[in-house]
C-alpha cells in the first residue's frame, strides 16, 4: 500500500469515528429530552387544565351565571334588555346603542320596537274619541343640543337671566345632550308638550291605557325625586306590555323597577 492510500485510509476512518461519535452524542441528547418531557409533562397537563378551569369560570360565571364581556353578570339578566335601558344624567346612551329608526305617525321615527304598539296605541285612543298626536320622538345628539341652547337663548332673552341661570332652570326640564331618552327612538312626546296636557281627555285616556300597549308615563311629579326630573305629562316611555304593565302594578318608575329587578335576582341567587 503506497502513502497516498494510508493516508487516505486514515483520513476515512477519522471521518467514521467522528461521524459515529456526533451519533452517539445526539442519540444522547434526545435521550435527556425525552426524560425532561416525561418529567415535566404532568405538570404541564395539570397547569393547562387549571387554566381551562379558570377560563370557563370567567366565561360562565360564578355559580354558572352567564358572563358579559368576560365579566361576571352579577344582575338579573333582564336588566340587559334594551327596552329596559336607562339612560338620564348619571348614565349616558351607552356608546354600544344601536337603534332601527321607522317613521312614526308622520314625519316623527322611533325604534322599530315602538312601531307597532304605537300605532295600536294611536288607533285605539282615535277610536275611543282621543285626540294624541306625536310631538317628538327620536332626537339625535345634535338635535338634543340645539333645543337646550335654543331653551338657554330664550329664557336669557325674555326673562333676562344670566346664562349660568338660563341653563340651570332649562336642564330642570331638558336633559344634556347624550343624556335623553329621545336618543333610544323609545321615547314619545304627545301633543302639546305642556303642563296643560294633564288635564286633558287624553292624558286621562293614557293614564288608563298607556300600559296596555307598552308604554309609562316616565316622569310622574310623585316619582320626581327618584328620576330627577320634574312633572311631565306628556313624555312616555316604551318598555314593552309586560314591563309596563308590572310596573303600573306596582307603582315603580324605570328606575326603581330596575332596582326591584336587580334586589329579586339577589335574592335568587342567594
Amino acid at each position: 500500500m503506497t502513502r497516498t492510500e494510508r493516508d487516505r485510509t486514515r483520513l476515512e476512518r477519522e471521518r467514521v469515528r467522528k461521524r459515529n461519535y456526533f451519533l452517539i452524542r445526539l442519540a444522547g441528547v434526545c435521550l435527556l429530552a425525552f426524560i425532561g418531557i416525561s418529567l415535566l409533562l404532568p405538570s404541564v397537563t395539570e397547569a393547562l387544565s387549571a387554566k381551562g378551569k379558570e377560563f370557563e369560570n370567567i366565561s360562565q360565571g360564578e355559580g354558572g351565571v352567564p358572563a358579559v364581556g368576560g365579566e361576571i353578570f352579577e344582575e338579573d339578566p333582564r336588566l340587559s334588555d334594551p327596552l329596559l335601558v336607562l339612560v338620564n344624567r348619571e348614565n349616558p346612551l351607552p356608546e354600544s346603542w344601536q337603534t332601527e329608526l321607522v317613521a312614526a305617525a308622520g314625519e316623527e321615527q322611533v325604534d322599530f320596537r315602538v312601531s307597532n304598539d304605537l300605532t295600536n296605541l294611536l288607533r285605539a285612543a282615535d277610536e275611543d274619541g282621543v285626540t294624541l298626536w306625536i310631538a317628538s320622538a327620536y332626537r339625535s345628539i345634535a338635535l338634543q343640543e340645539d333645543l337646550l341652547a335654543r331653551a338657554v337663548r330664550e329664557n336669557m332673552d325674555q326673562l333676562g337671566m344670566s346664562e349660568e341661570e338660563a341653563r340651570a332652570e332649562v336642564l330642570l326640564t331638558i336633559n344634556p345632550p347624550g343624556c335623553s331618552e329621545h336618543h333610544t327612538g323609545l321615547a314619545v312626546d304627545f301633543n302639546d308638550v305642556s303642563d296643560d296636557f294633564e288635564t286633558t281627555d287624553a292624558y286621562d285616556w293614557l293614564t288608563a291605557h298607556a300600559a296596555e300597549y307598552g308604554f309609562i308615563q316616565r316622569y310622574k311629579r310623585s316619582k320626581a325625586d327618584v328620576t330627577g326630573i320634574s312633572n311631565e305629562s306628556w313624555h312616555y316611555r316604551y318598555v314593552g306590555k309586560e314591563y309596563a304593565q308590572e310596573m303600573e302594578r306596582l307603582d315603580l318608575c324605570l328606575e326603581e323597577y330596575r332596582e326591584y329587578l336587580q334586589k329579586q335576582f339577589e335574592g335568587e341567587a342567594m
